[in-house]
């Protein structure tokens, strides 16, 4: 089996984990990982984060980004049709439109902002293993948006989708925190 099918069958298995969840142990279990996030030192301390807008069982953020509007700069991703990702500032009132996925993103108006500027990257996941390495859905736009990336970056997982090992090709990359409603694993030296 190639390192993409063991993917493909991963990904299965985590949408099975979560559509076998009720709606309450869902908010349950956001609730608990954005709680366990805003206490992160390195999240609290940063300026400007890029976080992202949930897409299907994703853990539902939002309520953390509103509560943001007038503490740090937001940034949300915004993936162009050529594949590649970029970051828009988000405020309060601004502009969503769906990507080519159909994943909402900030509209044209909101201005863009290199990554140099960005303290603390929140990556989405389908899941992340224990060495902090993360299944994303498959077009690579993180991997790459990532790519020289020197500032922090971290991952929710819910417990129940945490992996022992992700199958994983060279050109994927880790995260230096995972967080779960029950532990955090870092990278070395942090």
């Amino acid at each position: 089996m190639t390192v993409q099918e063991e993917k493909k069958n991963l990904r299965r298995r985590i949408r099975r984990i979560e559509e076998g969840m009720t709606p309450k142990e869902l908010a349950d279990s956001d609730k608990r990982l954005i709680d366990r996030l805003r206490t992160l030192p390195e999240f609290v301390e940063s300026k400007t984060v890029m976080l992202f807008y949930p897409f299907g069982r994703e853990p539902q953020i939002m309520p953390l980004l509103e509560k943001l509007y007038n503490k740090k700069r937001i940034c949300l991703p915004a993936v162009c049709r050529d594949g590649r990702m970029i970051s828009r500032e988000y405020t309060e009132g601004s502009g969503l439109e769906k990507d080519c996925f159909g994943i909402w993103k900030p509209d044209g108006k909101c201005r863009e902002i290199p990554s140099s500027e960005i303290d603390f990257i929140l990556v989405p996941a389908v899941c992340y293993d224990r060495q902090r390495f993360r299944l994303g859905r498959g077009k690579g736009s993180y991997d790459r948006f990532l790519q020289g990336y020197t500032g922090i970056t971290a991952g929710l997982c819910r417990e129940r989708c945490l992996q022992k090992r992700i199958p994983r090709e060279e050109h994927d990359l880790g995260v230096q925190f995972v967080i779960t409603e029950e532990e955090l694993f870092r990278e070395e030296g942090r």
